[in-house]
């Protein structure tokens, strides 16, 4: 989408009155589409009141937000949306898995009842053994408008007593929705008395890459269990089984306090940022590198039943040229023990974005260089691009002599960037646009800035270049109680960076994404600096914010020129990133605070004696 953002809600339509008896829902993306996304997910529901019938959905006024340099709106509400309302004789499915073999005195793991249509104000599900025994928790799943999928556990208790009958479970539908579903097939139930040997599983990883921003994650077990995952970018914490199942609510009796993982993306989607923020960025490399350190200060967490058949878990969400940490574990509920629950991890690191382009545009005549914002918005306009986005490069002038005289033409060069959360939207795809819409461009520029464009389009790489060395090692130069100084050269142009942080990271490694992002090694944010530099020449970094009588760890990087996801120093097995420790120069808090009560002591001490 060539806008910011596009919003727009769905009323009924004035010729075709649904009288309430439909009922719509956008609940991840609330009818809202943002930059580099297409799309939109919604909802219909029919009530039991609603007559079969061919019904309309109109679609409001949209809301959007438009690009710098675009004036008028580029989408229209969409059409009229035929909704056809069928006899509940077509009744939708109620899919129930099936139950694991029993233990008694035990509790089964979580047993999924699943809703490909959910209703649309309600519907109960009660299973309901044919023997005494069985205690089913909840004793009746409620599914809700909107609702797809519920869980229930059985426990086989002291009074069930075997015979040579099997039992079975079956399920009784009830609620206002209960005609429009079908009653799931009876099952025949196994209860055992010899219990398994294995009462906990290493779960088995590996992935398929998708695309730069999705892999998909294959969990194995040899064991049925409900599987616990977390997911964090490199140098997040790892969680020990109570820290992760914490974060996740329970399968059986959700909490409400708990978000789900779908409520997490959705918050996330529906704050998307598409453009600078002028009073966080200075300039759009910044804007790319706060969005890159948010993202990798999220933790995202869920769980789900596992059988020896396996899962699949799709994270979607990720950014390209990111390494991340997928950590598991499976709860087999065998064993009140959870510390017996294996933890495994897989690292890896999605693929890089697309390689950058810039972009050209001629221009009869001199231009002078004040003219490059106005230039980009057009340029950008007719890339389906946020101006930001172009990072200008430079302008030079060229005069030909003929016989006839002189011709002088400008000639400007932008950088195009791509944002690494869309890799699928590449900058020589915008400069396609930009080539497809020529015309158009012409035209633009000559309406909004009077001038004659006579080429543009034109395609170079952004050479990627090689991560630099340092010339000068860093250095610290002096302190105060809350700055501190350093020097440093780099081999390379480009930027020098520092972070220094107070916590403890014994065991922890700093890597130089943390560095460049302002983070520690367990990504929480700490003071830090930057500067250009270079090549070669001594640079100066000063942090500030630091705390009186405090030890510090500062740790180094240096990266080349290139846009957003340059090649930098990167810490290695045999190689860390340079690092510098000290203490600020004062009095911490504690400091004063163990003075302080150093002299209370001594007081009440003093005053014993008088006594």
């Amino acid at each position: 989408m060539k806008s910011k953002s596009y919003k727009v809600s769905p009323i009924s339509n004035a010729n075709y009155p649904d009288s309430s008896t439909l009922k719509y829902s956008s609940t991840f993306h609330a009818y809202t589409i943002f930059q580099m996304n297409s799309q939109f997910n919604f909802r219909v529901a029919a009530t039991s009141s609603a007559a079969t019938g061919i019904y309309y959905i109109d679609w409001g006024t949209p809301t959007e937000k438009l690009q710098d340099g675009v004036t008028n709106s580029l989408y229209v509400a969409p059409l009229s949306t035929m909704i056809e309302v069928c006899s509940s004789l077509s009744t939708a499915t109620v899919t129930v898995d099936t139950l694991p073999t029993l233990y008694q005195y035990w509790t089964s793991i979580p047993i999924k009842v699943y809703l490909a249509n959910a209703p649309a104000s309600q519907l109960t599900v009660t299973p309901t053994f044919s023997v005494a025994g069985f205690t089913v928790t909840p004793n009746s799943l409620t599914f809700d408008y909107g609702v797809n999928t519920l869980y229930f556990q059985v426990n086989v208790g002291s009074t069930y007593t075997a015979s040579t009958t099997s039992p079975t479970v079956s399920f009784t539908l009830g609620g206002t929705d209960a005609a429009a579903f079908a009653a799931p097939n009876k099952q025949t139930v196994t209860v055992s008395t010899s219990y398994p040997s294995i009462v906990a599983a290493t779960p088995g990883l590996s992935i398929t890459k998708v695309s730069a921003s999705e892999v998909k994650v294959a969990v194995t077990s040899t064991i049925a269990g409900v599987l616990y995952w977390g997911l964090g970018c490199q140098g997040s914490h790892v969680l020990n089984f109570a820290g992760l199942s914490s974060l996740v609510s329970d399968l059986v009796t959700p909490s409400k306090s708990i978000q789900s993982l779908q409520e997490q993306l959705s918050e996330q989607y529906l704050s998307t940022e598409t453009d600078i923020d002028t009073t966080k960025d200075t300039d759009i490399n910044a804007f790319f590198k706060r969005i890159h350190s948010e993202h990798c200060s999220d933790y995202w967490a869920s769980s789900q039943v596992i059988t020896t058949a396996g899962a699949t878990i799709d994270l979607n969400w990720l950014m390209a040229g990111t390494s991340y940490t997928f950590s598991a574990y499976i709860a087999t509920r065998l064993t009140n023990n959870t510390a017996a629950y294996p933890l495994n991890t897989y690292n890896f690191t999605t693929d890089a974005a697309a390689q950058y382009y810039s972009t050209s545009v001629t221009f009869s005549g001199s231009v002078p260089s004040t003219s490059s914002s106005g230039i980009a918005k057009v340029l950008a306009k007719n890339m389906g691009v946020n101006p930001s986005w172009l990072t200008y490069v430079s302008s030079s002038r060229r005069m030909l002599q003929s016989s006839s005289g002189s011709t002088t033409t400008t000639t400007f060069v932008y950088n195009v960037l791509s944002d690494s959360r869309y890799p699928a939207y590449t900058s020589s795809g915008m400069i396609s646009n930009l080539n497809t819409n020529q015309a158009q461009a012409t035209s633009d520029f000559s309406s909004a800035l009077a001038l004659t464009s006579t080429a543009l389009g034109t395609s170079t790489a952004v050479t990627t270049g090689t991560a630099p060395s340092w010339s000068t090692a860093p250095a610290k130069t002096a302190n105060t109680d809350t700055s501190a100084t350093f020097t440093a050269a780099s081999s390379q142009a480009g930027t020098i960076y520092v972070s220094c942080t107070d916590n403890d990271l014994t065991g922890r490694i700093t890597y130089a994404w943390q560095v460049t992002n302002g983070l520690d090694a367990t990504t929480e944010k700490v003071p830090s600096a930057n500067v250009a530099s270079v090549a070669t020449t001594s640079e100066t970094l000063t942090v500030s914010g630091l705390s009186a009588g405090t030890s510090y760890a500062c740790y180094f990087t240096a990266c080349n020129s290139y846009p957003v996801t340059p090649s930098c120093i990167e810490y290695t097995s045999t190689t860390p990133l340079q690092s510098i420790t000290f203490k600020t120069s004062g009095s911490s808090s504690s400091d004063s605070s163990a003075v302080m009560m150093g002299a209370s002591a001594l007081l009440a001490f003093i005053l014993t004696l008088l006594n």
